[in-house]
């Protein structure tokens, strides 16, 4: 049975408030009697009955009225439906046959779990364990997890063994919090006391110290022969049991620290707690027709890759397992399991299993919609927002039915495809245009060449129009770059309303699956709109012909005897105010880059950079900055920022250094048209906070020592946020006028870069991982170039851990001379920003900003917008004719309506898909789609009309503090 709380709850509410009322009076007598029992055998285990707490894992009945173990995070379960017979039946295994080892080296005979026969692949080799009965008098019984206690409980109660020992390792608190009240601790206790048992319960350990803990009990009371009992997997205890079983065990060397134990957590090697056991009872005659079958199955599989999918076909022609062996079940269905681990993949019937997990996909569809997560924040009144909460608002009108899953699906994300039994009934029952595969453990993907019918399904949906993306063996780091590609790509509005299927919960993939779905939503507020668009390029046409913008040059770099000086870039973070005196005394070291609000804190703290960074393009900027009200002191810093950027704010400055940012629709219009993309920089991971800006052009100028101030990312204290002297904060008051609690939402726990977890907010998240982005890839070219020197960034911020970075307190930050900031700044302004090309530049103005043609585009994209549809199909064929009409606009290159629209027209798109498949019935699916494409067809209108009432408007948001 599949481990979702869902199908272990009875389906009927009431039935299970019955069932937890009968538990309530049983429950509080055990707890009691266990009270007491504690008290009077292990007074120092007692504490637990004082402890209200839940880390995540928590007590629940079951349909079947019986108490088992869900976690909060994830709502899995951790038993079956019956845990205390799982667990009797457990021990009564354990009896049979444990592993066997002797603390004196003395080897005990493998047994093999499988044989050769039962094994797909097994070229020789079958998993084997040195294994024995039980004896009735035991020496040593080490148990690796308590669980509920029921296993314990069950060997106690056993008339067929008297252990003399029995050593207990449970790392997880909630399992002991729970047993105490669901073990009857009483009869373990008084037992243990009453026939001598040395019984030692490491609570919150793992295991790790087992060597010493088993000469303890050799040179003790000289034991011997050891059983080892594996209650439920985990990644240490595994490792320890593992080690326990190689052979050559050497107890000496394990206690003494010779030999280190290696947790098995990659994301290759997960298994569920309570995995499946590694046997089969499949007979030799059956085994072999299933052999056959299977590689019959595997080259008609390869030979479908090599026609449709070549790079796949590639990778696995010749793959060799590297960590899970397949075998036959007794049903003849292949499972897997883990060399290491030894345990199952599946518990059994795998392909049951996975259809269990499709009927809860379709009881409890999980989607993502992207266009519902932003309002506009001070972006409100832009055009962009306005329509974007009434595709909101009228998503919430029509979503009152509930949630369910139509025939039709833009698009399905699935993560871990496993053995992937499930694919041709997905494909089978839901007609699905685009199809994302995610599967990060290559071992699976390889097996699932024997168990799902590549060959039938690759060519019929490619028939079918299906677009199918399967990626191998990524664990989530570039997930978000890969989905965002996808969305970016021509077709990529149907990805943005993605479906997600997840049908086994997977802890090192579950933060990713998160943060994508937050990815997806940020799209909206991250990527091109028409407001974004239309006030960038005034922005950037107002600093060319102002003539004080200067412009970074393509592949400048700072001269090497100056890249040398140390550069600080200050954030706003809390760490701040502990380091600004500090910052103070050493101000003539560095060169100072303030980033965004930062400039107030430096600006009372009597510091004034040299730099002063800023990344959003909104009028905003301008108020935030003069929060600092002392317009002279303001007119001594060099800008350092978009072009972009907002000319009032620019006029602040003293001079104005800028570069462009990659991928914006104004960057690839100036630059493109003007033939200047070998001639001026457009500089990547910029986004989204200001620090971002400011790293990303520091690592580009070529400095080789920065430093990260203030650059937390994250905080410890909800009310300290940001540094108490900045704009952030009211004067006199120190208590921040921006709602911070409400914008962070609700917080997440990170590494920290001096403390084990701080926490953050999902911009600091993405912010963070940008970071870390920028600075892999810079660590990737220089392992290309023998020649590059990197960046050193030293993170000198008490806040999140940023990979890439040294952590660095800045009291510990070595001294240096006296930094010749003129001198940089000479041959900043002389050689490496430029004020040349600002013709060619202002000639993309004139000739694309024709308004008679843009006005003919945009009616060209009205008329397709209401062009009539009368099925689902004909919407979908619109929708696609309306993208091809604006990428021809973009390949025509007469005027720039297709940089200032696409943004949006993508969006839209992405939009009208979710709406058109809200409902599945096709008549209330289309009157959906025509209720929101009356917005969109608003949307272009209110647009183009804006455009022509004042085609050089400037944006004019204010903040209000």
């Amino acid at each position: 049975m599949i481990k979702a709380i869902k199908k272990h709850l009875a389906p009927c509410s009431l039935t299970q408030t019955e069932l937890e009322s009968q538990l309530t009076e049983p429950l509080s007598h055990r707890t009691q009697l266990n009270r007491t029992a504690f008290q009077a055998y292990m007074p120092n285990l007692a504490v637990v009955f004082e402890e209200n707490i839940i880390d995540d894992l928590g007590l629940f009945c079951n349909k079947k009225g019986h108490l088992n173990l869900a976690s909060q995070n994830s709502g899995q379960v951790i038993y079956g439906l019956d845990p205390k017979a799982e667990s009797e039946q457990d021990i009564a295994d354990f009896l049979q046959g444990a592993a066997h080892i002797k603390l004196n080296g003395t080897p005990v005979k493998q047994v093999p779990l499988l044989r050769a026969y039962q094994m797909p692949e097994s070229k020789g080799f079958v998993p084997a364990l040195p294994l024995s009965p039980v004896p009735a008098q035991a020496d040593t019984v080490v148990m690796l997890g308590l669980g509920l206690g029921h296993a314990l409980e069950a060997l106690l109660r056993s008339p067929q063994v008297q252990p003399q020992n029995i050593l207990v390792y449970e790392p997880t608190l909630d399992f002991f919090r729970a047993s105490a009240q669901v073990a009857d601790w009483h009869f373990i206790l008084e037992t243990a006391q009453e026939r001598g048992i040395r019984l030692f319960l490491q609570i919150g350990q793992t295991g790790e110290q087992i060597g010493q803990d088993l000469l303890e009990l050799q040179q003790a009371f000289k034991a011997q022969d050891v059983y080892l009992y594996k209650h439920y997997h985990d990644p240490i205890m595994d490792a320890v049991y593992d080690t326990l079983v190689q052979p050559g065990f050497n107890l000496k060397a394990l206690a003494y620290g010779e030999q280190s134990i290696q947790p098995l957590s990659h994301v290759t090697q997960y298994l569920i707690p309570r995995a499946g056991k590694v046997r089969s009872n499949i007979k030799r005659e059956q085994a072999a027709l299933r052999m056959a079958e299977l590689k019959s199955l595997k080259e008609k599989n390869l030979a479908a890759f090599a026609q449709e999918f070549p790079d796949i076909y590639e990778q696995f022609k010749d793959y060799q397992p590297v960590q899970w062996q397949a075998f036959l079940d007794d049903h003849g269905e292949v499972n897997l399991y883990h060399e290491q681990r030894l345990g199952a993949l599946y518990h059994e019937r795998p392909n049951e299993l996975c259809q269990q997990t499709l009927q809860l996909f379709a009881d409890e569809p999980n989607r993502n919609d992207m266009f519902t997560g932003y309002r506009g924040g001070k972006l409100w009144s832009y055009l962009h927002f306005a329509k974007a909460r009434q595709f909101g608002a009228l998503l919430t009108e029509l979503e009152e039915k509930g949630h369910f899953i139509p025939k039709t699906l833009s698009s399905l994300i699935w993560f871990g495809l496993e053995l992937g039994y499930q694919l041709q009934e997905l494909v089978s029952q839901y007609d699905i245009k685009s199809l994302y595969i995610f599967e990060p453990n290559p071992d699976f993907f390889y097996w699932s060449l024997m168990t799902v019918p590549w060959h039938e399904i690759l060519p019929a949906q490619r028939e079918a129009g299906l677009h199918l993306a399967i990626n191998i063996g990524d664990d989530g780091t570039y997930l978000h770059q890969d989905m965002f590609e996808m969305y970016q790509s021509s077709g990529g509005y149907l990805t943005a309303s993605s479906y997600f299927y997840v049908p086994r919960f997977t802890p090192h993939m579950q933060p990713h699956i998160n943060q994508l779905k937050r990815d997806l939503q940020s799209y909206l507020m991250l990527g091109d709109n028409f407001d974004h668009n239309r006030y960038a390029f005034r922005n950037i046409e107002q600093n060319i012909q102002r003539g004080r913008m200067r412009i970074l040059k393509y592949e400048g770099r700072v001269a090497e005897d100056l890249a040398q000086m140390p550069v600080v870039l200050v954030g706003n973070g809390p760490s701040l105010d502990s380091n600004l005196q500090l910052l103070k005394q050493r101000r003539d070291e560095f060169i100072v880059v303030s980033c965004g609000t930062a400039l107030k804190a430096l600006y009372v703290a009597g510091i004034q950079p040299d730099f002063h960074a800023e990344v959003e393009q909104n009028r905003a900027t301008y108020h935030w900055i003069t929060q600092v009200n002392d317009l002279a002191w303001l007119k001594q810093i060099t800008l350092l920022s978009l072009t972009a950027t907002h000319p009032d704010s620019v006029d602040l400055f003293k001079e104005h250094f800028a570069v462009f940012k990659q991928g914006e629709a104004s960057t690839s219009a100036v630059l493109r048209r003007s033939k200047l993309e070998r001639e001026l920089a457009a500089v990547d991971f910029c986004y989204p906070t200001v620090t971002n800006l400011a790293l990303s052009i520091a690592v580009t100028l070529g400095f080789k020592n920065i430093y990260l101030l203030g650059v937390d990312l994250g905080f410890k204290d909800m009310d300290h946020h940001h540094s108490k002297s900045s704009a952030y904060y009211k004067k006199g008051e120190e208590k921040s006028w921006h709602n911070f609690r409400k914008s962070a939402g609700e917080a997440i726990a990170v590494r920290g870069n001096f403390s084990p977890v701080v926490l953050t907010k999902y911009e600091f998240q993405l912010s963070r991982r940008i970071m870390e982005q920028l600075l892999s890839e810079q660590a990737q070219r220089v392992q290309a170039d023998a020649g590059m020197q990197a960046s050193q960034v030293f993170n000198c911020s008490d806040g999140a851990y940023i990979q890439g970075t040294e952590p660095s307190p800045f009291e510990q930050v070595s001294a240096y001379p006296k930094a010749d900031r003129e001198a940089l700044l000479t041959h900043l302004r002389t050689q490496l920003f430029t004020d040349e090309h600002r013709e060619a530049m202002l000639e993309v103005y004139r000739r694309g900003f024709d308004n008679q043609r843009m006005q003919e585009e945009a009616e060209n994209m009205l008329a397709l917008a209401k062009r009539p549809v009368h099925s689902i199909d004909e919407a979908l064929t619109r929708l696609e004719d309306e993208k091809n009409n604006i990428l021809a606009l973009h390949k025509e290159g007469k005027s720039l309506w297709f940089y200032l629209i696409f943004g949006s027209s993508h969006f839209a798109s992405a939009c009208l898909v979710r709406f058109l498949f809200l409902d599945g019935d096709e008549e209330k699916a289309l009157d959906n789609f025509r209720k929101a494409n009356e917005i969109w067809i608003s949307y272009l209108q209110e647009a183009i009309d804006s455009w022509l009432e004042n085609p050089h408007k400037l944006d004019e948001i204010s903040v209000k503090f």
